[in-house]
């Protein structure tokens, strides 16, 4: 789910803790918050018909490196090198692997050269754990088997991708895809068994 393309309403957004203040800037945000609405008892909906408009600077409005600008109240346009926008989306996303990933992390960061000093720089996450504890979240491998069953880590090391999308994936019942087909299934039965009725009647 790209970042600042979802709406949510303010009230929940607060009621499951908002962002995580301790990541910069941006990356990784926007799949902490798909992890924890899944798995703590929301959902993402794709609403096909919306129109959304996102505007990109041509340069970012904020320096990677130096947060002294920022406390004074004063802006610059910078150009963060490459370098630094590594160093701060892999501190988030060693975050969100801190908090959400169980034993799965290790996997993580093996595929993606995370050191143990790497994982330092990440800071304290006591927090966020007591809150996903609060919020009686359920585990990653209940994300993966109910809401992402056609992800693969070993698919993704082999291929350098989430696996292969070429099957339609089946998708366990108590997901939200998974809930729509069974729903459908269902009416039509229905359907089906109204229409047999009618013609018994007939008869």
């Amino acid at each position: 789910m790209p970042g600042g393309l979802f709406a949510i309403s303010r009230s929940y957004f607060s009621e499951i803790g908002s962002y995580d203040p301790q990541m910069d800037i941006w990356g990784g945000e926007n799949i902490e918050i798909s992890l924890r609405l899944w798995t703590c008892g929301g959902r993402i909906e794709m609403i096909p018909c919306s129109r959304i408009g996102h505007l990109f600077k041509s340069k970012f409005p904020y320096n990677f490196h130096d947060d002294s600008d920022q406390l004074e109240g004063k802006h610059r346009t910078v150009t963060p090198n490459p370098e630094q926008i590594n160093q701060v989306v892999m501190k988030n996303n060693i975050r969100l692997a801190e908090v959400w990933l169980d034993d799965a992390k290790e996997i993580f960061y093996e595929q993606q050269g995370i050191t143990e000093k790497d994982i330092k720089m990440a800071g304290d996450v006591t927090e966020r754990k007591e809150l996903r504890e609060k919020l009686e979240c359920k585990s990653f491998d209940w994300y993966l088997e109910n809401v992402f069953p056609e992800f693969s880590f070993d698919k993704k090391k082999e291929n350098g991708e989430n696996g292969s999308q070429d099957e339609e994936p089946e998708y366990n019942a108590d997901t939200r895809e998974g809930a729509n087909r069974k729903h459908k299934k269902k009416q039509a039965a229905k359907k089906k068994k109204v229409l047999h009725n009618k013609r018994k009647k007939r008869q």
